[in-house]
């Protein structure tokens, strides 16, 4: 609880001091997640969940910047039951605490799009996991999440911006604990790792074109 407050207080003095400094802009974020997790043998971003949160910007160039943000994000996955009912309706939340912080590259004739990458730690606030609509844990969740961040965006206006991103777990987010050795490979584990395609609204401060630095 004390890492979450003290992780908070530095975000918002941060965004305080943005907001004075010319090459800094802060704004807020705000959307809607497809989230499934690999290693589960279930396909498809069947599970929504909300983001929202807030962004500090620093700008290093016309066209280079860097981007901090403080996420709630809910990942998770989601199954129906199929027709022969040997699947039954399984359905999994993962709230969390996301921290990335990204490159970001504007480009076109009046710095329109982004493209950004980068890195984020989650920390799990909570979870529920459901079988038939009934609780029932699989094994354990890891706190933490270590996840590879891609997107790309584009200004709606001088201030808002439409954005894709997607986001995997590099680490497993937990081990395999089934018999069935259900799970998978990826980066540097076996297990199961949380694939979230995000679409979110990024509404800044002041104008996210650049000026002449």
């Amino acid at each position: 609880m004390m890492s979450r407050t003290l992780i908070l207080f530095l975000f918002l003095q941060t965004c305080v001091f943005a907001a004075q400094a010319q090459r800094f802009n802060v704004g807020l974020v705000g959307g809607i997640a497809g989230a499934q997790v690999d290693g589960d043998q279930m396909d498809g971003y069947n599970k929504p969940g909300p983001i929202f949160g807030l962004l500090s910007e620093q700008r290093f160039s016309s066209r280079f910047s860097s981007q901090f943000e403080m996420l709630y994000i809910q990942k998770g996955a989601k199954s129906k039951p199929d027709s022969t009912g040997v699947r039954p309706f399984y359905r999994l939340r993962l709230n969390y605490l996301e921290i990335p912080v990204l490159v970001k590259y504007q480009f076109g004739n009046k710095y329109q799009y982004i493209l950004e990458g980068g890195l984020s730690y989650a920390q799990l606030l909570s979870y529920r996991e459901e079988v038939d609509y009934q609780a029932y844990t699989n094994g354990q969740f890891h706190k933490s999440d270590f996840s590879l961040n891609l997107g790309m965006a584009y200004a709606l206006t001088d201030q808002l911006l439409f954005r894709v991103r997607y986001d995997y777990s590099f680490l497993p987010i937990r081990n395999n604990t089934f018999v069935s050795r259900v799970g998978r490979r990826a980066f540097f584990g076996y297990g199961q790792f949380n694939n979230v395609l995000q679409f979110t609204l990024c509404y800044y401060l002041h104008s996210i074109k650049p000026t002449l630095l």
